[in-house]
């Protein structure tokens, strides 16, 4: 949810999660957190939320992945809905690159993993956050090949979000050897 107000005659913009689940995805410590539900629940937009986070920091980077490049530029997909958050943020664009770059120096990027030879291209990075846009499209091998590019050269732990459908429940659970209580 937007909130826009003014504070010292300056406008100020702030997001703020919706009840229940994505509250539940934002405010969470773990390193790992997986935020499963319908379409339309919001948990795209909580993984944005997630991923602006620590914007304001220098040596903030972030990363977003989706299996492939349309899944993140698809009218309403990824890209769409960051350009709502992220220019409302100070945020600007850098479309060639899919990438948003704040004053302070701190990044997102979003790429796609369509091929399992995709993760070596993120060899040496380090990305404070790392998040997956629907988990079960990606590899397991994928999955914590990325996880030794989760570190960071700021003052930020770094940790992993990810989504996922409640239909690809069964599928995540075997895929990556999860139970859940």
């Amino acid at each position: 949810v937007l909130f826009r107000s003014l504070i010292d005659g300056v406008e100020q913009t702030r997001y703020e999660a919706q009840e229940g689940p994505q509250t539940q995805f934002l405010s969470s410590s773990a390193d790992i957190v997986v935020y499963g539900g319908a379409a339309g629940g919001g948990k795209s937009a909580g993984l944005l939320m997630e991923a602006a986070r620590h914007t304001s920091d220098s040596g903030y980077g972030g990363v977003i992945f989706r299996r492939n490049t349309a899944m993140i530029r698809n009218p309403g997909a990824l890209w769409d809905e960051s350009e709502k958050f992220y220019s409302q943020l100070g945020g600007s664009p850098k479309n060639s690159d899919l990438k948003w770059v704040w004053p302070s120096g701190a990044s997102i990027k979003f790429c796609h993993l369509e091929y399992e030879k995709d993760k070596y291209s993120h060899q040496g990075a380090q990305y404070a956050f790392i998040g997956f846009d629907e988990l079960t499209h990606f590899s397991q091998s994928s999955f914590f090949y990325l996880l030794s590019r989760n570190r960071s050269l700021c003052d930020i732990r770094p940790y992993v979000r990810a989504t996922r459908s409640e239909e690809h429940t069964s599928e995540l659970q075997s895929q990556f050897r999860i139970s859940y209580a």
